[in-house]
């Protein structure tokens, strides 16, 4: 790209958001298939709507998935009880400011979807699957549409003003939505024989949600990453955390988080060794265990790579040997030693800690 085009992908890049979750689902895809010889395609219908992998979700149970991780998010999660993938879509639209004082009328309607009542009958269509709560920016632009005769367009110059604040074109829009413009066009909801004060207070509650809402694109790209981790997490559960902890092997804090669930769940963690572990966090031969990485260890950050180099000459048969051989050319500091004793690195070697 020439010069001249630096401000549109300066625009550009804010729309690209750049996922350690990709990595780890590449990552575990690319293990299955080298240990099963299985090509999983993750977009599949059965794997976005999995029952088991719903099932954990629906129990909180869901570190390492997608946008489901926090506190706030397995709670509303077990409130909610999801059962199918269009429900995900909708926690994820949500779970944000402004919608998310919509979470305890979607999860009642949920579970009573009896109780549910419309304004209009022509909202039934639109609201029916997300249980009568407006969730999503093309919601707001049908409604417009079916009850109030705006044109397509138009629907769309509201959803822009509602998402920009632009109160100027919010107000006049919500004359237009109220009572119509016989010039425009526009029908009105109170010639569509909707009281006043009911299309008023439909349009107060667009016109606050549309300020954070997402598009449902959006929310159903971010739904499918929860879907395809949260289906990787309980058919591969050592695999997944495995590819979990190598992304997050240099953040102490989520690394901690994510050896104290491994640990909880019984996932067997390998203590480090410098004649057996990688790198970074490695399975077993069989497949059943992670070897603990000696980058993940405090310390080794910089010196870990160096260990595996030299490994690579021959196994340390000793703590003299490993020594002798990691001092050279001064690729080893006393502190780098003391870690390594801490963590175990050097349990197989005669002598203690």
């Amino acid at each position: 790209y020439d010069m001249n085009q630096a401000e549109h992908l300066g625009n550009l890049k804010k729309d690209l958001l750049m996922l350690r979750n990709l990595t780890i689902i590449d990552t575990a895809q690319k293990e299955i298939e080298r240990r099963t010889g299985k090509k999983i395609p993750l977009w599949t219908e059965e794997i976005l709507n999995d029952k088991k992998a719903l099932e954990m979700i629906a129990a909180g149970d869901t570190n390492g998935v997608f946008q489901l991780e926090s506190d706030g998010m397995k709670r509303f999660m077990r409130q909610l009880q999801p059962d199918c993938f269009e429900d995900i879509i909708a926690g994820v639209a949500l779970y944000r400011p402004g919608p998310m004082d919509y979470i305890p009328d979607y999860i009642r309607n949920k579970h009573n979807p009896s109780g549910i009542k419309y304004a209009a009958p022509e909202l039934k269509p639109i609201l029916e699957s997300t249980y009568g709560i407006i969730v999503y920016q093309e919601q707001v632009m049908l409604i417009v549409q079916a009850i109030a005769g705006f044109s397509t367009g138009r629907a769309d110059l509201v959803r822009k003003a509602m998402g920009k604040k632009k109160q100027d074109i919010m107000q006049q829009e919500g004359i237009h939505f109220v009572y119509g413009d016989e010039e425009l066009g526009i029908e009105g909801c109170i010639n569509h024989g909707i009281k006043k004060t009911v299309a008023e207070d439909l349009w107060s509650q667009m016109e606050d949600f549309g300020k954070y809402a997402f598009n449902k694109s959006h929310g159903a790209a971010y739904a499918v990453i929860c879907m395809q981790t949260a289906w990787l997490a309980y058919y591969y559960p050592v695999l997944f955390m495995k590819a979990n902890l190598n992304v997050y092997i240099t953040n102490p804090d989520k690394l901690k988080m994510y050896l104290a669930f491994c640990s909880k769940n019984e996932i067997k963690m390998l203590e480090p060794s410098v004649n057996e572990s990688e790198e970074y966090f490695s399975l077993n031969s069989d497949g059943t265990a992670i070897r603990f990485g000696l980058k993940g260890v405090k310390g080794l950050d910089k010196i870990s790579k160096s260990i595996i180099t030299e490994r690579k000459k021959g196994k340390f048969t000793s703590l003299e040997n490993f020594i002798s051989r990691m001092i050279k050319n001064q690729k080893i500091s006393s502190g780098n030693l003391e870690a390594l004793i801490y963590v175990g690195a050097l349990d197989e070697f005669e002598g203690t800690r």
